[in-house]
């Protein structure tokens, strides 16, 4: 019995595919605490912006911005994208390694507030809360921060699985993903804030409305991505299931797709008509065999709303 319940503990619990990898990192737990370590990302900076700081340190800090800046300005776009992408790379790495990222990922945010708060005395006592606030009207910031939370979630994800000694070879997968997808998000990143610096000679207006245009398009473009691969996962998983013992079990080429609007059964219109399975109402099947195949569902879908009862 204990060499049973050894096996199932370590056994993996998913097929280490491409569309395993990406539904897992896109939706459940995953993505709950990114979205928490990015809003605890923000309140960090909000805060850490306002502690007080000694003189010494504004010096060191302002002549460490000062050099930056000029090294910048020095630099060509395609130089400065890269100049950029290395140096948040290099942060974003480290908050991968298990348990110690999130030691990094304190640490990035603490020197990034500070960085903020001198920056708003250099410029003659502006509130560190007032710049972090400005940042966000910059569309490198959504791409910058939420890498640096994606980095570390996956971090808190490698440490789960060595302490359970499980799933081991899903999350090293996932993370090969989640470093490829940092690596993207912080190169877009790094062109749009280059971008950015060199649109400031043109005014603010083209600052605030070139980058967002196209930061928009990419937006909407991730948003019908993650939502196709969600719908082709969700029908892939359900075709596929194991059948369980007494119950009939439909393989994936006896389903066709149902473009239904209303259910047959309870008349409930059906919010997702290309990948619903199920009335969200009443649960019955809205997805039906093809012609020739054995099924326990009289009642199927429809494309018409049921009559009116007399």
């Amino acid at each position: 019995m204990m060499s049973i319940d050894k096996e199932n503990a370590n056994r993996e619990p998913w097929a280490v595919t491409l569309q395993n990898l990406l539904a897992r990192t896109v939706s459940g737990i995953w993505v709950k605490i990114a979205i928490a370590a990015f809003v605890v990302e923000l309140v960090f900076l909000f805060v850490g912006s306002m502690i007080p700081i000694p003189q010494y340190l504004i010096t060191q800090i302002s002549n460490s911005n000062n050099q930056l800046g000029q090294t910048s300005s020095s630099l060509g776009l395609i130089p400065l994208v890269g100049y950029i992408f290395a140096n948040n790379f290099k942060i974003a790495l480290l908050e991968f390694v298990p348990l110690l990222g999130w030691f990094f990922y304190g640490l990035s945010m603490f020197d990034t507030a500070l960085a903020i708060e001198v920056i708003g005395i250099m410029h003659g006592g502006i509130p560190g809360p007032l710049i972090t606030l400005s940042l966000l009207f910059e569309p490198h910031t959504w791409l910058e921060l939420p890498a640096y939370a994606i980095a570390t979630t996956q971090s808190f994800f490698l440490f789960s699985t060595v302490v359970r000694r499980s799933w081991f070879k899903f999350e090293v997968a996932r993370t090969v993903l989640v470093v490829g997808i940092v690596t993207v998000e912080l190169l877009i990143a790094a062109t749009f804030e280059s971008s950015e610096i060199y649109l400031e000679s043109y005014g603010a207006v083209a600052v605030l409305v070139i980058p967002w245009i196209f930061f928009a398009g990419l937006a909407i473009l991730l948003y019908l991505s993650r939502r196709k691969l969600l719908r082709e996962y969700r029908y892939s998983t359900f075709a596929q299931a194991p059948a369980m013992p007494g119950v009939y079990q439909m393989q994936a080429s006896t389903f066709q797709t149902s473009h239904a609007q209303f259910c047959g059964k309870c008349g409930a219109k059906v919010e997702d008509p290309d990948g619903a399975v199920f009335c969200h109402k009443c649960g019955q099947r809205l997805i039906q065999p093809l012609a020739g195949t054995n099924s326990s569902s009289a009642v199927g879908s429809t494309s018409l709303p049921p009559p009116a009862n007399p």
